[in-house]
């Protein structure tokens, strides 16, 4: 029932990856670590909510860490040199 519409929202499939030790799971807002041999569990952490426009679930209007404001473009890059004739 991969991604179907259930209970008023999306069902989230779960996230894998696995390294030689462990096999890691993201699901339900949750990044759990198993060991990859006996496929016990390690250790599980909840993950902080995402809001809107930002990572740590601020909306993005106190400015970012690189200085830029939310809504502004910044300086764009210079252009390239034209190709030689």
């Amino acid at each position: 029932m991969g991604g179907g519409m259930m209970g008023g929202g999306m069902m989230q499939m779960p996230v894998m990856t696995v390294t030689d030790k462990y096999v890691y799971v993201i699901y339900g807002g949750q990044l759990s670590m198993y060991n990859a041999e006996t496929l016990e569990l390690v250790k599980s952490v909840q993950l902080p909510m995402m809001g809107r426009g930002g990572r740590d679930g601020r909306d993005g209007r106190e400015g970012r860490r690189d200085g830029a404001q939310r809504g502004t473009a910044g300086n764009p890059p210079a252009a390239p040199p034209a190709p030689p004739q």
